[in-house]
């Protein structure tokens, strides 16, 4: 979908998408305060996106049926949705060293955002699988977090909307990959001494708690 913002501007009219399998057709006109009339605005008629300028010429297409755009991460227009897996046996937990930004360096449990057509479920086991080299079966739903993180301006860097599932381990042999530095398989009495991000702490207390799993 064509990105109808600017950081820190506001919109209006902005686009309204309806999205078939990767195809979007934009039915309405982007204005964006700030921006010169020349900017024009975006028209889609099947599977190309094409700008619009307002002598009528139509600049350079960007193909959206075969390489959809990838959302914004970082001071994203919209919150995106993402999962994430307590995969846990009796007494250990995975978890993931995290490469990248937000929480670099910190511990948290293998997740990531949704793919289009993906479901929740399939998104999770995905998930695991590219992160820890884990195969994995999603038990039960366990919570949805909101993740919100601010900059030192008070401007929203992140925000995820994330649907936590309970996973059993199908097979055990870890591997990093994508975007974890160092996978490891933690035993519940064990995890105070990782710095681990805030809302993965939380999930593990919680499932611990409900198992009867003591930490130190």
């Amino acid at each position: 979908m064509p990105d109808c913002s600017l950081s820190g501007q506001d919109t209006e009219d902005c686009l309204s998408t309806r999205n078939v399998g990767f195809r979007a057709r934009v039915v309405s006109k982007t204005v964006i305060r700030g921006l010169p009339s020349s900017c024009g605005r975006i028209e889609s008629k099947g599977p190309t996106a094409t700008k619009r300028l307002d002598d009528g010429k139509a600049s350079a297409a960007t193909e959206i049926n075969d390489l959809p755009a990838a959302p914004r991460r970082e001071y994203p227009v919209i919150p995106l949705v993402g999962v994430g897996a307590l995969v846990a046996d009796d007494s250990t937990v995975l978890l993931v060293k995290r490469r990248h930004e937000p929480a670099r360096g910190l511990w948290s449990i293998p997740g990531g955002l949704i793919e289009l057509g993906e479901t929740a479920e399939a998104a999770a086991r995905r998930e695991v699988m590219e992160e820890t080299g884990i195969d994995v079966q999603i038990e039960r739903l366990f919570d949805v977090v909101d993740n919100v993180v601010y900059d030192d301006r008070g401007k929203i860097r992140f925000h995820y909307v994330l649907v936590e599932f309970v996973g059993r381990p199908v097979t055990t042999v870890t591997r990093p990959n994508s975007d974890a530095s160092d996978v490891r398989w933690v035993r519940f009495s064990d995890l105070p001494s990782y710095q681990m991000t805030k809302t993965a702490r939380r999930l593990i207390d919680r499932l611990a708690s409900e198992r009867g799993l003591a930490q130190k």
